[in-house]
Formats: C-alpha cells, structure tokens, sequence
C-alpha cells in the first residue's frame, strides 16, 4: 500500500552537526535530501518537503531540481509542531511523514512500515526500531490520537546522520554499497 502523500521534514537546526544545512550533506554522491525524495517517491503518490528559516536560505535553491510536487516553509518550532502544520497544508490521508537526514530510506521498508501503521488503525503511527526510540518516520490516518509504535528490526536503511560520527558511518555505508 502507497501513503496519499509524504512531507519530508527539512526543517532542523542540526546543531549536533554544527547548524550545517543536513538535508544538503552530499551521501553518496547525491544530497540526503535528493535521495529521501527518491525513497518516498516509491512510498507515497505525493510528495512535498517542509522547509523552515533554519533551512530555506541553502535548500530553497534545490527545490527546483527535486521530485517533489512542492516546498513548504514551516516555522522551525520543532518537529511534532512542524509535522501538525505540515498535516494542515497537505490534507490527504493517510500522510507519512519522513525525516530528512536518513539518507538510506529504503522504499520497501516505508511501504513494510504504511502496511504495518495502517493495519494498526490508530490515528498516528511512528515507526521505532531496534529499541533505539522513534526514528521520525510517522504515519497519519485521520487525527492524532491514539497514537501507537510500530517496532521494526534495526537495519542501515534507518540510519539518522545528526553527528558527525553519523557522517562518517554513512560514508562507510556508500563504500559497502558500492
């Protein structure tokens, strides 16, 4: 099953990583965000990213060159603020929600993942794997309550490069991948 669309939040100050703009960060040759557009494009029919004052100046520019039906700018009030403001501009349902700085997204596990959230039937669903808390990959299917977990295995497709370690375990990534 495909989500009606995705937002993919672009919004954050990546203060872990010195307020550098994460979405742009080069992974594999490509930036993070240009391959998370690619993951969600097979996951969702729609999709837009959600920008805020924190990431506008250098990811605005990008925008053109994405597959992305459109770019939003959101206030930057942090994540679960940003995602409710998201689900008021993008109305479908259900709407996934991803986060920007997982460069290796595979589409196979957000489609495993929209499955799983939907045969759940709660309003929202956030996926958490390997017990490492929620990833940021959220499912909403009408309101925001109930709100429950799905909990999938870890794998490298769901890793957050926040850190500059991150960074360097993604790079390692690309060269394995290679």
């Amino acid at each position: 099953m495909m989500a009606a669309a995705a937002v993919i939040m672009a919004g954050g100050r990546a203060r872990r990583l010195g307020g550098v703009a994460k979405p742009l960060l080069r992974v594999c040759g490509s930036t993070i965000l240009e391959r998370v557009a690619a993951a969600a494009l097979e996951a969702a029919r729609r999709v837009a990213v959600a920008l805020s004052p924190y990431t506008l100046p250098a990811a605005k520019p990008l925008c053109p060159r994405l597959p992305v039906d459109a770019c939003m700018e959101l206030p930057g009030a942090g994540y679960p603020a940003d995602m409710r403001l998201a689900a008021e501009a993008v109305r479908a349902r259900p709407l996934l929600f991803l986060p920007a700085d997982t460069p290796f997204l595979s589409p196979r596990r957000l489609r495993r993942f929209v499955r799983e959230a939907v045969a759940a039937a709660a309003g929202l669903a956030t996926l958490e794997a390997g017990g490492r808390g929620p990833l940021g990959v959220s499912l909403l299917l009408g309101g925001w309550e109930p709100w429950v977990t799905i909990r999938q295995e870890w794998g490298p497709d769901l890793l957050n490069v926040n850190t500059p370690e991150d960074l360097v375990e993604a790079e390692r990534l690309c060269r394995r991948l290679a």
